[in-house]
């Protein structure tokens, strides 16, 4: 072997292993990612309003929420080129006790950015779980960039296990499963190791009912021809944890997990159908998710 390709090779591994400008480790393979639900969860104690948020490990825990919890779910903003002012018009009017971002974030930190400070200036949180479109480095940048009461707002969970809120259990899942559809090797994905690590935080079952929430919808899921769509290891990851298929933001087909985009062109479904633009009010107990009418 030439000391060039030794080189290569070295350079790949520690690439695909290291933590480059706070983005997580990497995994390598035919489809490189970050493997975001690894990466280290933000320390957190704030109060916003009625609120108190603080983690402990990968654990966020929200107190002062009602029982059911109201959520505005939406993906975020990544193909939009309008305002976002009324589409948090929107959010404010269905008085969610918070926002849950499911993934396009923006293509690039600029646009993370105006995304970030337009969700902060909601008086409540917005709880964000990056997907296979989303660049870590980029949220890592463009939270640096928002002024200190504004980072108290926006909550990067692709790291934590658990949101204990009101009663429930959210379980975030970032990523784009194997890195499969995944923007490209910057982006978030998920691995079956992934799924292992948390399954040994999680535990087989949690004291209160648990719902999945994030990028990838789980198996089965009917896609085009009726093809498979849903990921196998998103199902797994339900199975082993006792949790439910809650909200999803992927793939595009007609199924009750889909979450619309807040901003910017519907998103065209596998049948041919539209959704969004817009957000998704819904209420969380231990019985279920119920929609909420938009008001």
């Amino acid at each position: 072997m030439t000391r060039l390709s030794i080189f290569t090779v070295l350079g790949a591994s520690l690439l695909a292993a290291c933590d480059c400008a706070g983005a997580g480790p990497r995994a390598g393979g035919a489809t490189p990612y970050v493997r975001c639900a690894m990466r280290e969860p933000p320390a957190i104690e704030a109060h916003l309003g009625a609120l108190h948020l603080h983690s402990e490990g990968r654990v966020l825990t929200i107190e002062g929420a009602p029982d059911p919890v109201r959520l505005a779910a939406f993906r975020g903003a990544a193909l939009a080129e309008e305002p976002l002012e009324p589409a948090l018009d929107a959010i404010e009017s269905g008085a969610p006790a918070m926002q849950l971002v499911l993934g396009s974030l923006g293509d690039d930190e600029a646009h993370v950015e105006t995304l970030l400070r337009a969700l902060a200036t909601l008086t409540t949180p917005s709880i964000v779980v990056m997907g296979g479109r989303d660049h870590p480095a980029d949220l890592v940048a463009a939270m640096a960039a928002l002024p200190e009461d504004a980072r108290e707002r926006i909550i990067d969970a692709s790291g934590f296990r658990t949101i204990a809120i009101g009663g429930v259990a959210l379980v975030p899942v970032s990523g784009a499963p194997e890195g499969r559809y995944a923007r490209d090797d910057q982006s978030c994905g998920l691995g079956a190791a992934d799924i292992d690590a948390m399954v040994s935080d999680l535990g087989e079952r949690g004291e209160h009912a648990r719902y999945l929430v994030g990028y990838a919808a789980p198996s089965p899921l009917a896609g085009i021809e009726g093809g498979e769509a849903g990921s196998a290891l998103v199902a797994a990851l339900a199975t082993r944890t006792g949790a439910r298929a809650g909200l999803f933001a992927w793939p595009d087909v007609p199924t009750p997990m889909l979450v619309p985009p807040l901003a910017g062109p519907p998103a065209l479904l596998a049948d041919g159908s539209r959704i969004g633009p817009g957000v998704r009010l819904v209420e969380v107990s231990g019985t279920g998710l119920v929609d909420v009418p938009a008001r």
